[in-house]
């Protein structure tokens, strides 16, 4: 699911853009003050009406302007400011008028042109204003406000790569205006040019450092490059500046779930609630962080995301996730249930139904769940390797062969759940009894994982059953490496000796089996066996001892036991 979406009730930012003049309040107006002081006084109406003017009194400001045009039309200073004034109170069409008027008068002002375009603009004429601006540009092609504004008109018509060359002629002409930055990292990450969108962010952030907006939609495209640790220091910045951000919170919480610090995550999503607490965006993603952590406390997230926006496909689903963690399959499969309801052609739905259904060994209606997934999406590795999983449980191995096959030919080395289709494959291979080719499987499986000591495991262990057993003794040496501090390896290394004959050494693995875990009672039994293979009877009748004393039941210690009691007394 896109984070992005469960934000419609958060206010996630203002709309405008922060400017050399400040915040804006709708569309971009024109440095006015230069404007004002390039004009020359021509008459004491005008002079009048600038003083007016500079005071903020634009009302009072156009009565003089309008005396002054009555008494001279051909003034065009007067023509030009009273447009400027008519724009401060968004007087769009008489500005234009003026506007109009000043370049009758004298048709090569770039600046009357400029203007005239900005008012177009704030009208959303958009193809006049950009007819108006190119008219501008044509006049002084180094006008940085034209280029500015003509790039904020290519915006709204989402015309993105001339809006990105437009803005990049106005940085040219003046590389120090902070809205020009901001307006071309946003366009830029339109185009998905993601990377030179965070460097225009970040210039932009020079220059309007206190701009939480910027901050924020750094983050956002930090996201997208998954740079969650830059993406978190963004969304700090917001909250150092709008600490009731609860947008900020959110994907904060988001972006500390990506990098596994979830237990971070869950203290930002609650610091979200404390500021929205009847949002169930924040408590999806609450359950989200919590899954790895929590499963109980998840589904409680997911309830009450459920709760407030009860038609949520993709709570349900994820409260599915988290019952089948916690082993409750029969609750997860009516989340399931529902989830399918809501969105029948949603693949992913479908195969948790199959988890479901396969963690209540319902194996056959597992593979029907698995097959409606597949139906909606033939090439999804995840629907394949589960069928495959719920064949092998039916013991149909060579149809499960084939739909581990079917979901390697779909992914490549670097998905995860590559190298657990292999180890998977491996498993079938062993259980058919096609040891080479199970073998080779393994093989696969370390090549994608070195670490994963499972593999290693299980090639002794089918190594073992092909009587190559110093190949055998090398994995189990292998995952001992990996995992010292474990037992299983130990014993196995133990059992591998035995069969070579060097019960000295097997002994000496058992001892550190049992160093690790003093009451693993397989280990102790293989001592006993190995000493009294070296005729150690004493010491293995030992051995039996503590074995049948964690494990009164076991008989094969007790059998081994009262076997060599009996031998001594003869």
């Amino acid at each position: 699911m896109n984070e992005k979406k469960s934000l419609s009730r958060i206010e996630r930012k203002p709309s405008s853009p922060v400017t050399r003049q400040g915040r804006s309040s709708g569309g971009w107006t024109a440095p006015l003050w230069s404007v004002v002081g390039s004009l020359r006084a021509g008459s004491s109406d005008l002079e009048r009406g600038n003083k007016l003017f500079e005071a903020g009194d634009y009302g009072g400001a156009i009565g003089f302007y309008d005396r002054a045009i009555e008494k001279k039309p051909g003034l065009k200073a007067a023509w030009l400011q009273r447009g400027i004034a008519q724009m401060s109170l968004q007087q769009y069409v008489e500005a234009i008028a003026s506007f109009d008027g000043a370049v009758a008068l004298k048709a090569d002002d770039y600046w009357a042109w400029t203007l005239r375009g900005c008012c177009l603009y704030n009208l959303q004429q958009l193809q006049e204003a950009l007819a108006s601006l190119d008219q501008a540009i044509l006049i002084d092609p180094k006008h940085c406000e034209a280029w500015y504004q003509r790039g904020r008109c290519l915006e709204d018509l989402e015309n993105y790569p001339e809006a990105v060359t437009a803005y990049g002629r106005a940085l040219k002409a003046n590389p120090n205006i902070a809205s020009i930055w901001y307006h071309q990292a946003k366009v830029l990450v339109q185009l998905g040019r993601y990377r030179p969108g965070v460097a225009a962010y970040d210039r932009h952030l020079e220059l309007a450092p206190d701009n939480f907006v910027a901050w924020y939609e750094k983050g956002d495209v930090l996201q997208e490059l998954r740079r969650y640790p830059e993406a978190v220091a963004a969304y700090e910045k917001v909250l150092v500046l709008a600490p009731d951000n609860a947008a900020a919170w959110l994907q904060r919480g988001v972006s500390l779930a990506q990098i596994q610090r979830y237990t971070d995550a869950v203290a930002s999503y609650d610091k979200a609630l404390q500021l929205v607490p009847s949002h169930p965006g924040v408590w999806f993603y609450k359950g989200m962080a919590l899954k790895h952590q929590w499963s109980e406390a998840a589904i409680a997230c997911f309830d009450k995301a459920i709760e407030l926006q009860p038609n949520w496909p993709e709570a349900w689903l994820n409260r599915g996730l988290a019952l089948c963690d916690a082993s409750q399959y029969r609750a997860a499969l009516a989340a399931f249930d529902k989830a399918t309801t809501l969105t029948p052609e949603w693949e992913t739905a479908w195969l948790g139904r199959g988890l479901a259904l396969h963690g209540l060994q319902r194996y056959k209606d597992a593979i029907l769940a698995y097959s409606n997934a597949l139906q909606i999406q033939p090439h999804y590795p995840d629907g394949w390797y589960h069928r495959g999983r719920a064949l092998e449980e039916l013991g149909q191995n060579p149809e499960a062969l084939a739909a581990y096959d079917k979901a390697i030919s779909m992914l490549s080395e670097s998905d995860l759940l590559t190298y657990q289709v292999w180890l998977q494959r491996s498993s079938v291979l062993e259980k058919m009894q096609q040891y080479p080719e199970a073998l080779a499987a393994y093989g696969k499986v370390i090549e994608l994982k070195p670490d994963n000591i499972e593999a290693w495991l299980k090639r002794g262990e089918l190594l073992m059953k092909m009587e190559r057993y110093s190949e055998a003794l090398a994995a189990y040496d292998e995952a001992i490496g990996i995992w010292p501090n474990h037992y299983e390896p130990w014993l196995r290394r133990a059992k591998v000796l035995g069969k070579m004959a060097a019960y000295s050494q097997s002994i000496a693995a058992c001892d550190r089996a049992i160093q690790i875990k003093p009451n693993y009672v397989p280990a102790w039994l293989l001592r006993g066996q190995m000493l009294e293979t070296l005729h150690r009877y004493s010491e293995a009748i030992g051995s039996y001892g503590i074995a049948i004393e964690m494990q009164p039941d076991n008989t094969e210690a007790t059998s081994n036991r009262q076997r060599l009691l009996n031998l001594l007394q003869e």
